[in-house]
């Protein structure tokens, strides 16, 4: 990551030595919590450098996942490796090379930004006074946060305090940076100054946006996966998922009362509340019937096609020979012939919502459905580089 120096500052940044990207690869990683829930099961990813977004709906596995790459939770199998890192094994040389924003931090609400980020970069090693102040400086002003680098941190807003946390994450030049739902109750203007930041650091490292809002990956990622109840269902690039979904969704206005009975005659994807007027998307090869018409699909409908329990196959797809195989675009997970499981069966959607904050598309199931994330996620440790805890001791006043 290349830091910029401001006008307003004499002496050259020090700039973090450049390091090569790498593919971050899991192997059949496998999580059961002591309740008996399968947060993983057999997951197997390769994520190469650039924003990969992992999408699924509360309690699909999706912090488990990075909770474990992050070295906060064992795996009860499998492996996962960071280049030559053994990410299960050497968690001493993963937290090096880490960044990570979980879902909820906690912040010292007496401290400034420029104070407790100045605290974290003594923790990953930025021993040297100028490098360090130099190191602060650039990702305040990289996070658009040097304007309130003297303020306390419990005057900042809910997206100040993200920005804040990334700015934590980027210390050290990480190769491996993890964002856990990281938009989730940003205002509309926040999420997308939030996102335009996260789009500038796949450039030399891999990035995974964990989240359950549809919008943040279709806006982000050039890869994705979906997981749904510890099992990827479908991975690939985003576009590709779309382009051979086209074609094959249809659209309606359905009276609330009739909703049950439409439900067992087609094979709903998703149900909006539109203007106080329930449309229904269907999923079918041809048009049902002469009351329906197409739609021109996206991501949205990508996703709740295939939380459906409906596959999606790519199209044309030609044939190469065996001496110069090129992979797939995209894979469909639950209905591959080569999945060694089949995915749970898919609880039928009632409700599509709206977030009047985001728009973001969220579903409820019919029934209650067992959290795959059972355990909120703690607050981060502050620990130096040889893995002692180091006290932080906020300013005194009011």
């Amino acid at each position: 990551m290349a830091y910029h120096q401001s006008h307003r500052h004499t002496s050259a940044p020090s700039t973090p030595p450049a390091r090569s990207p790498v593919e971050l690869k899991i192997d059949r990683l496998s999580k059961t919590y002591a309740n008996g829930v399968h947060a993983l099961n057999n997951v197997s990813l390769t994520i190469a450098p650039g924003m990969f977004g992992l999408l699924g709906p509360n309690g699909a596995g999706k912090s488990t996942l990075m909770r474990i790459l992050a070295t906060l939770q064992e795996a009860d199998a499998g492996s996962a490796h960071l280049g030559d890192i053994d990410v299960l094994r050497d968690k001493e040389a993963v937290r090096r090379t880490l960044g990570y924003l979980p879902q909820e931090f906690g912040l010292y609400p007496r401290a400034t930004a420029e104070e407790l980020l100045d605290h974290f970069a003594v923790l990953k090693g930025v021993v040297d006074g100028s490098e360090r102040r130099d190191t602060v400086r650039s990702l305040l002003e990289q996070t658009n946060l040097y304007e309130a680098r003297s303020r306390r941190l419990g005057t900042f807003s809910g997206g100040m305090r993200q920005r804040f946390g990334i700015a934590v994450a980027l210390i050290g030049n990480p190769r491996l940076i993890i964002v856990d739902e990281p938009t989730a109750g940003l205002d509309p203007a926040e999420r997308v100054r939030f996102l335009n930041l996260l789009s500038e650091l796949g450039e030399n490292a891999v990035v995974i946006l964990s989240t359950h809002i549809v919008e943040d990956v279709s806006d982000l990622c050039s890869r994705m996966a979906i997981i749904r109840s510890g099992q990827i269902l479908l991975e690939g690039v985003p576009q590709d998922a779309v382009r051979d979904l086209r074609g094959m969704v249809w659209r309606r206005e359905v009276p609330r009362q009739e909703l049950d009975a439409f439900a067992e005659a087609h094979p709903v994807i998703s149900t909006t509340l539109v203007a106080g007027r329930t449309v229904v998307n269907v999923h079918g090869d041809t048009l049902p019937d002469a009351s329906f018409e197409p739609v021109e699909p996206d991501l949205k409908d990508v996703y709740f096609t295939v939380m459906r329990g409906i596959g999606i196959s790519p199209r044309a797809v030609p044939v190469e020979s065996a001496e110069s195989p090129q992979p797939v675009e995209f894979v469909d997970r639950a209905h591959s012939a080569e999945s060694t499981e089949s995915a749970a069966p898919a609880e039928p959607m009632r409700v599509e919502r709206m977030d009047s904050a985001d728009s973001a598309h969220r579903v409820e199931p019919a029934g209650p459905v067992a959290s795959a994330d059972p355990i909120p996620p703690a607050p981060p440790v502050a620990e130096d580089e040889h893995g002692a805890r180091v006290p932080f001791r906020a300013p005194e006043g009011p």
